[in-house]
């Protein structure tokens, strides 16, 4: 079963990055129903965090808080860094969606040190996308350019097309608010 558990969760990911979310979402909720009954707290923590991005995508973002705060009290107990930092980059994340700006903006700071201390690039690059959007809401432009500018590098180093066009897009953000 936890070979089931791991394929309905890599199948989750696939369907919501080509915006199949209400799939995504199904296969994760029977990914977490295996993964309850094995008690197993760190695949169900990680299939929330997916969930959370998932719901946010959807523009869901009260569920995907919620989801992230689950995930968040199963992490506690556990020793995975990794996990607590996309944990982290899920809350920092919700600060943002709630508009709360100041909270965002600290812990986007913190998740890109911890991202780069791990080598996680994702993270990393996600991190400094909402970061640089946070920094313009509240009118901090250049350290939003500086920010977006980072992001291009880091994309452009390892050939991540996706992320590169994020950073691209939200540049936009700072040359419309200036």
């Amino acid at each position: 079963t936890r070979t089931l558990s791991k394929a309905l969760t890599g199948r989750a990911r696939v369907h919501y990055c080509v915006g199949r979310h209400d799939d995504a979402l199904a296969d994760l909720e029977s990914a977490m129903v295996v993964a309850t009954q094995e008690a197993d707290s760190q695949a169900l923590a990680e299939m929330l965090l997916e969930k959370a991005t998932i719901l946010d995508w959807k523009f869901q973002y009260k569920e995907s808080a919620e989801a992230a705060a689950r995930a968040s009290a199963l992490i506690a107990n556990l020793n995975d860094e990794a996990l607590v930092l996309k944990c982290d980059l899920a809350t920092a994340r919700s600060h943002f969606r709630a508009q709360d700006f100041p909270s965002s903006i600290a812990e986007f700071e913190a998740t890109i040190v911890t991202a780069e201390s791990l080598e996680d690039h994702t993270t990393h690059v996600i991190s400094l996308a909402l970061l640089g959007a946070a920094l313009v809401a509240v009118d901090r432009l250049d350290e939003a350019q500086v920010c977006l500018d980072r992001m291009i590098d880091l994309s452009q180093r390892v050939g991540d097309r996706l992320h590169l066009a994020v950073a691209y897009a939200n540049r936009m953000l700072v040359w419309m608010a200036r």
